[in-house]
């Protein structure tokens, strides 16, 4: 895979991410609808939590991958790429260290 290709793959992967996490939201939304209204079975109650149960497994895939991908986000659905880790040398006194 080229790096545009790559590139289209992750950019696909956040734009399913962010589907997901919206379908998340208004699937929670339908089942709080349902868990309060006498007129929806139980059934349903219980198919609604597996879709949700099922869609939260997927956002974590898409998580996942997407950290692999060196792309970070945050809860508010701001998305970064990630470009480094920067770690300082301390000595015990906590004071930077020289080379």
């Amino acid at each position: 895979m080229d790096k545009i290709e790559m590139k289209n793959w992750v950019k696909r992967m956040i734009e399913r991410h962010a589907q997901v996490v919206v379908e998340i939201n208004k699937a929670n939304e339908f089942l709080n609808n349902a868990l309060n209204n006498e007129d929806v079975s139980k059934i349903t109650v219980a198919n609604l939590t597996l879709v949700v149960r099922d869609l939260k497994n997927l956002a974590k895939d898409y998580e996942v991958i997407l950290h692999n991908e060196n792309i970070e986000f945050t809860s508010d659905g701001e998305y970064y790429i990630k470009v480094a880790n920067i770690k300082e040398n301390k000595n015990k006194d906590n004071n930077e260290q020289g080379n």
